[in-house]
């Protein structure tokens, strides 16, 4: 998810005193770089795709596109590191050149011949950064909603900088556990959505953000994501296949960065919009997804 405007004004090191545990993780984990990394896979063969997900999300929103896209090929979600049940080391950067250099580390440890790399909002991002950074390790890029052409840093995120104490105290309050998942629903979801769907992502957000390291990682990535978001001059110079997926009704970032980004990538690139859906549009329309995902890599392929 892109929640920026939503946590990139949280700094506090713990919540509550009584933390909310989790359940066991459903995937598998490996080492990278000394940081335990935690990721979820289905199928085998080519093509191969990684998904990354955004701000304060994890693996979990890949999960309906895992079931619905292995049997075409290996498919894999990664917690990164800071999110998730990935590890959190209070010590990373956790920039998004950072997160794109260790993307590709995982990639090579899990010894993938140049994959397609997908992601969503901030984790789009952060698969844009990879392409650029290392152009032979990325194939083709799948980029749902990327956080690109960044605003200046919103209110929140000043204030933030300047009186951590009243921030953190307040989303460490009941009330502003509370707060968050109406901050959930009219920042992700369409609003046709159930509610359920916004009480399990925000129920699922508080618990990574409650595990050891959690809100300072979520804080660190916030504070860095502005000053890293892909602009024009970025963009210009990625010349991989992308598709570029969008929600009709998003309100974090609207249709029109969508079409502006597909005129300025250097590579083919194609823009599909769910005019039903809103950021999270992977989520609410998966099968929709996946086919359009399977189709653009048909043709891509066939192209060659």
């Amino acid at each position: 998810m892109s929640w920026l405007f939503i946590y990139n004004n949280i700094q506090p090191k713990n919540t509550m005193k009584k933390r909310t545990s989790r359940p066991p993780a459903p995937g598998s984990f490996i080492e990278v770089d000394g940081i335990r990394i935690h990721l979820q896979q289905e199928g085998t063969g080519a093509p191969e795709l990684v998904f990354l997900h955004g701000f304060l999300a994890s693996s979990a929103i890949w999960e309906p596109m895992l079931h619905g896209l292995s049997p075409f090929g290996r498919v894999i979600a990664v917690d990164m590191p800071g999110s998730g049940y990935s590890e959190k080391p209070v010590s990373a950067p956790y920039s998004l050149p950072w997160l794109a250099d260790f993307t590709v580390k995982i990639m090579d440890e899990l010894k993938l011949e140049k994959p397609i790399l997908g992601g969503h909002s901030l984790g789009g991002a952060v698969a844009m950064h990879a392409a650029l950074r290392h152009p032979k390790k990325v194939h083709a890029l799948v980029l749902v909603s990327p956080f690109v052409y960044a605003p200046l840093p919103p209110p929140g995120l000043r204030i933030a900088k300047i009186w951590p104490g009243p921030m953190r105290a307040f989303f460490r309050s009941r009330l502003g556990r509370m707060f968050i998942a109406g901050m959930v629903r009219r920042a992700v979801y369409s609003s046709g959505r159930k509610q359920e769907l916004v009480q399990e992502s925000t129920k699922r957000l508080l618990q990574h953000l409650d595990a050891d390291g959690g809100w300072d990682a979520a804080t660190k990535i916030g504070l860095a994501a502005h000053e890293y978001s892909p602009g024009s001059d970025m963009i210009k110079r990625i010349s991989q296949p992308s598709l570029v997926l969008w929600g009709g009704q998003d309100r974090a970032h609207r249709v029109k960065m969508g079409e502006d980004l597909v005129k300025e990538l250097a590579g083919p690139s194609e823009l599909a919009v769910f005019e039903g859906a809103a950021h999270n549009c992977h989520e609410e329309e998966p099968e929709r997804f996946c086919s359009l995902v399977h189709d653009w890599i048909q043709r891509m392929e066939g192209e060659k």
